[in-house]
């Protein structure tokens, strides 16, 4: 009885730490938008310094929380960039380390199989940025290398989260991500009903200004709002209770919504398309399965009339400014075959490892894009990939998420959690086809390192006590 009041007692003051730490954020970032001053930014971090030993709990829920932020700590030309994630995940590594110090108990529960998949992805990119540093300017190669310490952060953050201590709060993890998504919801009506556009609501460029809290890119919404989907669909299969499982329900339309009057059309075609692959994947004989693959269409046709989607289409094939497809849409049109061009008739070494990481942005194209002879992007992950990478690159890319896909589908058989990631994963990658979701781009801030934090949470989700001290690395 004394051991559960302990317990009991030791819970409750990290849950109080970690309201009365929330209340003081929310404060912080209110005082922010209300007087333009930066430096009602720096009291959380001011008081998450002594919380680095006392409460390290605080300093998860500020590492969550920092990605609901999407304005830059600091960007050169959008190139080069530094994130509050960035210091809120050193924050979080210091208070990692130091549990190590005072617990010498240290366990790991992780894929031994992605971890080396993303390694031998990392090697690859250090080679193509090798072979290729002397061809660029110097300036430019501190830009890459800026990458590559991202792409370091991935690696560190897959292994620090498949430590026990969070795998066993991965409950508080995702209800921190809902609620945190939750809070984000009277941002995203406030600039709804702010748009200046309100009779044509739908439009492409009105629905832009929906950002949230999330900076300069409406689709950053849509990416962020894509996890407490998959979540709270998540949570709604597993209720125990018909309550539980309509609030969840009705959360889960609520982030879809979100996401889109964010107006982001990559991501529309991500999610429906992973609803649809995980329909498929799930389907069985059986009149339930049947009727409910036939329930999707019903759903989505409502969806269409009652929400801006129909907007949104009309306007992408019929442009007021061109009659035809929109501006952005012919836009990706013709980076998409410069950059093909680009490769298709580059030297074998250029083939093989590509111009390098951060370097499709100085690529001059034959045709002005836009205004410019160069891009940002590639706006297709994987066409990014393979030019900055090259081959070589691009199929360990390939293989990393294959095998991602193929654990999570198979964890997922007996886990909805694992079904729900496998679904935001499936999402994530499919609005890539149009945009550089998982990959180092400034408008998408560290998102694949909240990504990739989260995988290796869901990953392989063992009782601690089967596992050996020292470790267990699991194929």
């Amino acid at each position: 009885m004394r051991l559960l009041k302990s317990n009991f007692v030791v819970r409750s003051s990290f849950s109080l730490g970690i309201f009365l730490f929330g209340i003081i954020t929310l404060i912080s970032i209110y005082s922010f938008y209300q007087f333009g001053k930066n430096h009602f930014l720096l009291v959380p971090l001011i008081i998450g310094i002594p919380a680095l030993f006392l409460f390290p709990q605080t300093i998860l829920f500020l590492f969550i929380g920092s990605f609901y932020w999407g304005h830059h700590l600091y960007n050169n030309n959008d190139y080069f960039f530094l994130d509050w994630s960035h210091l809120a995940f050193l924050l979080l590594l210091s208070s990692s380390l130091s549990l190590l110090l005072t617990n010498k108990r240290f366990q790991l529960n992780y894929s031994r199989l992605i971890f080396n998949s993303l390694f031998l992805f990392f090697i690859s990119v250090i080679i193509s940025f090798l072979i290729n540093c002397s061809i660029h300017k110097v300036s430019d190669n501190l830009v890459s290398l800026s990458y590559l310490a991202n792409f370091m952060l991935l690696i560190i953050g897959f292994l620090l989260f498949s430590m026990h201590f969070f795998k066993s709060r991965i409950d508080q993890i995702i209800n921190a991500v809902i609620i945190l998504s939750i809070f984000e919801m009277p941002v995203v009506i406030y600039q709804i009903l702010n748009l200046q556009d309100l009779q044509g609501l739908s439009t492409i460029h009105s629905l832009q200004n929906v950002i949230g809290t999330f900076g300069g890119h409406h689709s950053m919404l849509a990416n962020m709002m894509t996890f407490p989907l998959g979540f709270s669909a998540y949570k709604s299969m597993n209720a125990n209770t018909i309550k539980k499982r309509c609030f969840f329900g009705v959360l889960a339309c609520v982030f879809l919504y979100a996401i889109i009057y964010s107006g982001s059309r990559s991501n529309l075609i991500g999610v429906f398309g992973a609803v649809l692959i995980i329909f498929l994947l799930k389907l069985k004989l059986k009149p339930i399965y049947l009727i409910s693959l036939l329930f999707l269409p019903v759903c989505a046709y409502l969806l269409f009339h009652f929400s801006p989607l129909h907007n949104l289409l009309n306007n992408s094939i019929h442009s007021e400014e061109t009659s035809k497809l929109d501006v952005s849409t012919i836009g990706r049109l013709l980076i998409w075959k410069n950059a093909w061009h680009f490769y298709w008739n580059s030297s074998i070494v250029c083939k093989l490892f590509g111009v390098g990481i951060a370097n499709f942005m100085k690529i001059e194209f034959p045709e002005i894009i836009l205004g410019s002879k160069f891009a940002g992007g590639a706006h297709d992950i994987f066409l990014h990939v393979l030019v900055e990478t090259g081959l070589i690159g691009f199929v360990l890319f390939i293989a990393f998420y294959l095998i991602i896909i193929f654990k999570l589908h198979k964890q997922g058989r007996h886990d909805n959690l694992a079904l729900a990631y496998l679904f935001i994963t499936l999402s994530l990658l499919l609005s890539g086809i149009t945009q550089e979701t998982l990959w180092f781009q400034p408008v998408f801030g560290c998102l694949w390192l909240y990504y990739i934090c989260l995988l290796s949470l869901i990953l392989e989700k063992e009782p601690a006590a089967e596992l050996p001290i020292k470790g267990r690395q699991i194929d």
